[in-house]
């Protein structure tokens, strides 16, 4: 009996896998179509940039005013979203370094060489988007496909099982 129930564990484990593989890539989906929206994660518009750094955009060749935490396009490839399957969640991050300041409204006073303003409003681009949070319609369509394929797949298990006694 160890056995099956072994085998029915990998079942469950294996589709769970499948839902936070699809869960992670719904989330990156939402948070980069929101990031080229210039939308936070819960759908706000970002604030309007300072005069400083519209004038420093200006000054590189870069638009003025939009669009907002997008010159070179680095900081949005760099969102990565991804099932941690060790504690059956996801970690939202990027690879650089300066991503989570910016999007909590933090800077370090300098940019290149020269010191800036530092009053900078968050723009809180990584993190769960509220359209795919707990309780979400989204999320929980998802969810439902990943109980109908383990439900399937157990009772198919279980069918087995019992042809077998």
């Amino acid at each position: 009996m160890a056995n099956k129930t072994t085998k029915l564990k990998r079942i469950v484990d294996s589709e769970y896998e499948k839902y936070l593989s699809r869960l992670s890539f719904e989330i990156r989906k939402e948070i980069l179509n929101n990031f080229d929206q210039q939308k936070d994660i819960n759908g706000k518009k970002f604030k309007r940039l300072a005069k400083s750094t519209r004038l420093d955009r200006v000054r590189n060749n870069f638009p003025a005013a939009s669009p907002i935490l997008r010159r070179t396009g680095k900081l949005r490839d760099s969102i990565k979203v991804e099932p941690d399957l060790s504690t059956k969640s996801l970690k939202i991050e990027s690879s650089l370094e300066y991503a989570d300041d910016l999007s909590k409204g933090n800077h370090s006073g300098v940019w290149g060489r020269q010191s800036i303003n530092v009053d900078m409003p968050e723009r809180n681009f990584l993190g769960e988007p509220k359209s795919l949070r707990y309780g979400s319609k989204k999320r929980n369509d998802i969810f439902s496909k990943f109980n109908e394929n383990v439900i399937s797949k157990l009772q198919s298990e279980i069918d087995d099982i019992i042809k077998k006694l």
